[in-house]
């Protein structure tokens, strides 16, 4: 087996379903599962992460919350906030970007809700609301997030894990108007109407079948071996052994497009 320490997916081989969760990521969530898998991030987070974060905490209904202690100026190296343990899935994973066109950012003021109004946000309730990260000077980074979209909500005043509240957003300068109002469009389906049903495009079996075949290589399988994983060992058997070259074809492209996800690429899906 080959660079079984810089592994970060299921054991393997993986139990039918392991890598199923993939489909109900949205483009950002995907770019993550391919950057963990990156030897040269994994080598950046240890060398970088003693006293910067702490683990995600499971607050009951709520959101994850996760303190940042300080920043790593490094981490923005990989197009990051901050630095994410690798060992964390997507759905787990407080993965907070700061470029891409996938992944807007809104700044916004959060207060508490006068008695009698409807409240903007309740976290504790919204489905998308995944992590709530809490930063070295107080800001709240709400990251929402959905089978289609991703969305930072980056707040101040209030906490928004302690009450709901109602929120003003912030913009500075003289913003670009189809940014914005892409960024709002997104906030708006987050909040209002979030999908977390998977899909099975082609495109995105292709990224599971990516992951699956980085994950399978890491370890030291075949080919074959990781082809039986994504087909079956029946269907592996008789197209093996076939003069159709289709399935051996599939899997090499799959490796290629998976390494080149993760050794940069990833940043291709934030866009």
């Amino acid at each position: 087996m080959l660079r079984v320490r810089h592994h970060v997916g299921p054991p393997w081989p993986p139990p039918t379903g392991a890598y199923d969760y993939t489909l109900t990521l949205c483009r950002s969530d995907l770019a993550w599962e391919f950057l963990r898998r990156s030897p040269a991030y994994q080598r950046d987070y240890r060398l970088n992460s003693k006293g910067v974060t702490r683990a995600p905490r499971c607050l009951g209904a709520s959101p994850a919350l996760t303190r940042i202690r300080r920043r790593a100026r490094t981490a923005s190296a990989w197009g990051l906030h901050s630095f994410v343990d690798p060992a964390l899935p997507a759905p787990s994973s407080p993965v907070c970007w700061l470029t891409g066109s996938s992944v807007p950012m809104l700044e916004g003021i959060a207060d508490r809700t006068p008695s009698g109004a409807r409240p903007d946000l309740d976290v504790r309730n919204l489905t998308s609301a995944r992590h709530l990260v809490l930063g070295p000077a107080g800001e709240q980074l709400l990251l929402l997030r959905d089978a289609d979209a991703a969305l930072t909500l980056r707040l101040h005043g209030s906490r928004a894990l302690l009450t709901p509240v109602s929120t003003s957003i912030l913009f500075r300068g003289l913003p670009e108007p189809d940014l914005v109002a892409n960024a709002l469009s997104i906030l708006a389906a987050l909040v209002l109407r979030p999908n977390h049903n998977p899909h099975n495009s082609r495109d995105l079996l292709f990224l599971r079948d990516a992951l699956i075949a980085l994950d399978g290589r890491c370890l030291g399988a075949s080919h074959r071996e990781i082809a039986a994983v994504i087909y079956g060992r029946q269907k592996v058997q008789a197209a093996w052994s076939s003069r159709s070259r289709w399935m051996k074809d599939r899997m090499c492209r799959a490796l290629a497009k998976g390494e080149q996800l993760r050794d940069g690429g990833y940043r291709k899906l934030l866009e």
